[in-house]
């Protein structure tokens, strides 16, 4: 996952890692990449899951743009590039998808998603409890958008995180998915 990150076409960026108490040696291997790449930043801390975590990155993080990313995926190389054009291109989007590749663990293609492209639709499936509508892992939110909601809420934590953001994102902007794939969502 960080590789694919770093392997952006985009390269103006930080790396916000967090590290929600794994006990594996992942966070050996996160303290040996930030040694290499001074974008990469490591946080870690206990175990309490995936809101506290998306919530410890969102406090320290500093660029106009935030990309979510799950440890086990892949992104493109160009979904950075894409992603911030794109906003940069329409200011009233706020949050921003990609379609997703679903991959076995050894990356095989399995299936792939087209999540809708436009506000409407995306928030008609919202509306249906759909949190699929934009996949989490390719989400690019506009930092300032996601601190004037008031970040993830910790009650959802646990499958309603995504939802939950993205009904409240809608509020204050319009929600997107580009037609193309940027992310390999490998399955476990």
């Amino acid at each position: 996952a960080l590789a694919s990150i770093q392997a952006q076409t985009f390269s103006d960026f930080e790396i916000i890692a967090v590290d929600d108490g794994s006990r594996d040696g992942s966070l050996a291997i996160l303290h040996r990449l930030a040694a290499t790449d001074p974008r990469l930043r490591v946080i870690s801390r206990a175990n309490t899951g995936i809101v506290g975590a998306l919530n410890d990155g969102l406090a320290v993080a500093t660029g106009e743009f935030v990309a979510r990313m799950d440890a086990d995926d892949v992104a493109l190389p160009g979904r950075f590039a894409a992603q911030i054009a794109y906003l940069r291109r329409h200011p009233d989007c706020v949050a921003l998808g990609t379609d997703v590749l679903f991959t076995d663990p050894e990356g095989a293609p399995l299936i792939r998603l087209r999540p809708a492209v436009d506000h409407d639709a995306i928030l008609t499936q919202l509306l249906e409890a759909n949190g699929g509508a934009i996949i989490h892992p390719t989400l690019m939110v506009r930092r300032t958008a996601i601190e004037q909601i008031g970040r993830y809420r910790p009650e959802t934590r646990n499958f309603l995180e995504d939802l939950d953001l993205y009904l409240r994102l809608s509020d204050v902007g319009r929600l997107a998915n580009l037609p193309d794939v940027f992310l390999h969502y490998r399955q476990h």
